[in-house]
């Protein structure tokens, strides 16, 4: 059931004369539920999840001084031991949808270019608007299930800050306060609504039209239409945008499948709030890690600045921001691992949860700020100890991977 506190806040947007107004917005505010105290059936989750951070015990992995070069697999491993991100990117989707709703959503709402600021919102708000109905016609998961998702991450990601012995006490405090101001909106006018008022409060010497298309812009930008496969965290405020999860329907992903798939992003997305930016020295260690495993000291943090007088920038883009993604796969990857060994997802079934939680890496090039959709697999979600325990993989072949206690494995 829905375990989510509405607000009586209202925003309304006065958009064309004439033109019918949004929806009464409820700005989500999200009240924590307890965390799932089941045990694991995993010896890393039965241990605390000590493996996971490189905190000092018999089942830790040890943290190393010099880079290592993993171990070659046997022949006849299998393919997710030996080759994991081909094992999950053979995982196809069966079908793609998104393409043809889109052409619909344009062809009923933009088969004219808007002529003002306003209209063009307003076409955004009723596509996004019908964008979710249809999706969550058909999805096997409700708007309620993802809201309820919200809360049992956002109180989980806490108890693995908790449990993390490599961040200070303050920097814990600090991190639970960020987590603590997150707003999560699945409805695209609601979250556009709160961004129109945050932009109308927060800069009163812009034009009214310029603050209507800078919030569209925002929206349009990561979900297009609405079919966008993408999600966003902007000002403490996170939404799925719905193709999303029409994309998780498209891989034909069974109810678990999918709240597993999402975890990973809602998680990724709630991770930015606490990532390298804000807490530097924490992630310093893991960041040197990365840079070891690529062979490059610039890879975490990127190109430094350029020290000429016609410098035009002071980051590589190509590389500027890596970091932020890097640890918020980190986080998502963490709070995959744990639902997955809290239910037993073992097996062919662990490759297809992971496929569905990575839709859309597989060879891809997400641009400036990214680290490739392959090395995101490769790196981060398949090296997690108790994500190849769940494969069957277990110790063999030794992978290196990377926390905040640095390099291990």
């Amino acid at each position: 059931m829905k375990n989510t506190t509405l607000s009586a806040l209202i925003l309304t947007m006065n958009l064309t004369s004439g033109v019918h107004a949004l929806d009464q917005a409820l700005v989500i505010q999200p009240t924590e539920q307890p965390q799932d105290t089941r045990r694991s059936p995993f010896a890393f989750i039965r241990e605390g999840l000590s493996s996971l951070f490189g905190a000092s015990n018999s089942a830790s992995p040890s943290p190393l001084t010099t880079p290592i070069i993993d171990e070659e697999c046997s022949p006849d491993a299998p393919l997710q031991c030996r080759e994991p991100v081909t094992a999950v990117c053979n995982i196809r989707k069966p079908e793609d949808r998104i393409p043809q709703m889109d052409a619909a959503l344009k062809r009923r709402f933009f088969s004219r270019e808007p002529r003002t600021p306003q209209a063009r919102l307003n076409a955004f708000i009723g596509s996004a608007r019908e964008a979710e109905n249809q999706v969550f016609s058909q999805s096997p998961v409700t708007r309620d299930d993802i809201e309820g998702l919200f809360n049992n991450l956002r109180t989980n990601l806490r108890g693995l800050i908790a449990q993390n012995p490599n961040i200070p006490q303050n920097q814990r405090q600090s991190m639970y306060d960020q987590l603590g101001a997150i707003q999560f909106y699945l409805s695209g006018p609601e979250y556009m609504a709160s961004e129109l008022a945050r932009r109308r409060t927060e800069n009163t010497t812009s034009s009214d039209n310029e603050q209507i298309e800078n919030t569209t812009n925002g929206y349009s930008g990561f979900c297009g239409q609405g079919m966008g496969i993408n999600a966003l965290n902007r000002g403490n405020k996170i939404h799925l945008c719905p193709g999303m999860i029409q994309s998780l329907i498209d891989r034909r992903a069974t109810r678990e499948e999918m709240m597993n798939a999402l975890a990973f992003t809602i998680g990724h997305e709630l991770s930015h709030s606490i990532g390298p930016r804000t807490f530097p020295d924490v992630y310093k260690p893991m960041g040197e890690c990365y840079n070891r495993l690529n062979n490059d000291p610039h890879y975490w943090n990127g190109q430094p600045p350029l020290d000429t007088p016609d410098a035009q920038s002071g980051h590589n883009h190509a590389n500027h921001s890596r970091a932020e993604e890097i640890a918020a796969d980190y986080w998502g990857t963490q709070l995959l691992a744990q639902r997955m060994a809290s239910q037993g997802v073992t097996g062919e079934s662990a490759i297809r949860t992971i496929a569905h939680a990575t839709d859309d890496f597989c060879n891809n090039d997400h641009g400036p700020g990214y680290a490739t959709g392959n090395d995101r697999i490769g790196q981060t979600v398949v090296r997690n100890p108790t994500i190849r325990e769940a494969l069957g993989c277990g110790s063999q072949p030794a992978r290196t991977s990377c926390s905040m206690a640095g390099m291990h494995r």
